[in-house]
């Protein structure tokens, strides 16, 4: 018996030492997580700065009565630029540049500080909201950073029109120049499907020949149906390549323009519109370049003095004035300029008294991103635009050499001031760098 009872007093013992040791005993009702260590909370991680980000962007608008117009761009490099290779300017909105729309212009990353001055005529597109600088390391974009526009009023659209030239049409379907006519149309048709006119400057044609007129209307048909917008045509110097006589070739301009003769006038919108051209062929002794005559030199003077220096002018001649456009600039070696000495100066001379006249002109080819595609009269003179062309492009000094891409203007006319929008067809943006505004009754 006293065996049995030191054999279970034995048992009992190693039982309670096992249960302290393995924690099996019994402590009451506890709540999971009681008597444990508190979790250490996580550690906060620090905000990452993205170094690669340009510093201290900043945009300040001239000093002038306008909203719409100019102003300065300035920052600093980024923090960390071993990798970058270019910054790129953009008109933006919601942080992002703007869809459509070209860059303002780009710069290396070599320096400490930039500053873009955007000129006070360039436009600033309504549905800009921002500026944007973007940091590439080659084609990669690595950051980007926002300055926001000042908010200000626009004054309220009249109308629209737009001016095209140098379509070059040949008649073959396949042709690039061909698909860029499609194109310009098309555009024009989905942006200004209420336009007051478009006017075709001159060379829609490579050679003035049937064929080359029916493709063109082809494509107009093609693109716009029954409903065809107001079109305006002029005579340039390819439309006198077939070997003609200029009665002749004037003739073949009628039956398809409607135009009895290479300059007319007409009232639109309360502005005087002024379309001129070559009284001569090419093949009689002006070759690439025209003579307007003094008869129409004396009817223009006419037309201007009737409409007066408060009403808005705008004149189209394919052929451009000597040192005024891209195409036409004596310190380049350009010589796409179109008149002779004598109607050059005549021609200045009377337009210097209509600071409220435009003359828009083809023939160059040069892009508009080119030195000098616009020159503004500032109320003192006639404001002078380069078309640019539909057909293909050109660039550089002297006689220049092919560039790529397809060109024309979007005219658009406010309360008090003029708009002049450059726009490539090819990809379907708006040259950002060639937009224009200028006031009337400076």
């Amino acid at each position: 018996m006293k065996r049995k009872i030191a054999w279970l007093a034995l048992f009992l013992s190693f039982l309670l030492i096992f249960a302290a040791c393995s924690g099996g005993v019994s402590q009451g009702n506890k709540e999971e997580g009681e008597n444990n260590p508190p979790e250490k909370p996580p550690e906060e991680q620090p905000v990452k700065e993205n170094d690669y980000a340009v510093n201290d962007l900043t945009f300040s608008r001239y000093d002038y009565d306008t909203d719409v117009g100019g102003g300065a761009v300035r920052f600093t490099s980024a923090g960390k630029k071993e990798e970058l290779t270019e910054y790129k300017i953009a008109w933006g909105a919601e942080d992002l540049p703007l869809e459509g729309f070209t860059y303002l212009t780009s710069y290396t990353t070599e320096k400490e500080s930039y500053s873009y001055e955007i000129p006070y005529f360039t436009y600033i597109p309504e549905e800009a909201k921002q500026i944007i600088v973007e940091s590439y390391n080659g084609d990669e974009l690595i950051d980007s950073e926002a300055v926001a526009l000042p908010e200000g009023e626009r004054s309220e659209k009249l109308y629209e029109f737009q001016v095209i030239s140098d379509l070059h049409l040949n008649g073959i379907d396949t042709d690039i120049k061909y698909s860029h006519a499609l194109a310009a149309f098309t555009q024009i048709k989905t942006i200004s499907p209420q336009t007051s006119g478009i006017f075709l400057v001159g060379d829609m044609t490579d050679g003035g020949y049937e064929k080359e007129y029916d493709q063109l209307f082809s494509v107009i048909r093609t693109v716009y149906g029954d409903t065809v917008p107001d079109l305006r045509f002029l005579i340039g110097n390819h439309e006198s390549y077939n070997g003609q006589t200029y009665e002749q070739e004037m003739e073949l301009f009628e039956k398809y323009t409607g135009n009895t003769r290479a300059y007319y006038s007409f009232e639109m919108n309360g502005a005087k519109f002024i379309a001129l051209g070559s009284v001569k062929a090419s093949r009689e002794g002006v070759g690439v370049r025209c003579e307007l005559g003094a008869e129409q030199l004396d009817w223009l003077e006419s037309e201007l003095q009737d409409a007066g220096t408060q009403k808005d002018i705008f004149l189209f001649l394919h052929q451009p004035l000597k040192d005024t456009v891209s195409g036409t600039i004596s310190n380049l070696n350009q010589k796409w300029d179109g008149l002779n000495e004598t109607e050059t100066a005549r021609m200045r001379s009377i337009l210097k008294n209509y600071p409220n006249a435009t003359l828009f002109t083809g023939h160059t080819h040069w892009h508009l991103e080119s030195e000098r595609p616009a020159l503004l009269g500032d109320g003192t003179d006639a404001n002078f635009f380069n078309t640019a062309s539909v057909g293909y492009l050109w660039q550089g000094e002297g006689d220049g050499s092919a560039y790529s891409g397809s060109q024309g203007l979007f005219v658009e006319v406010y309360d008090d001031y003029i708009v002049v929008r450059g726009r490539e067809f090819e990809t379907g943006e708006w040259i950002s760098s060639a937009q224009y505004v200028f006031w009337k009754n400076l």
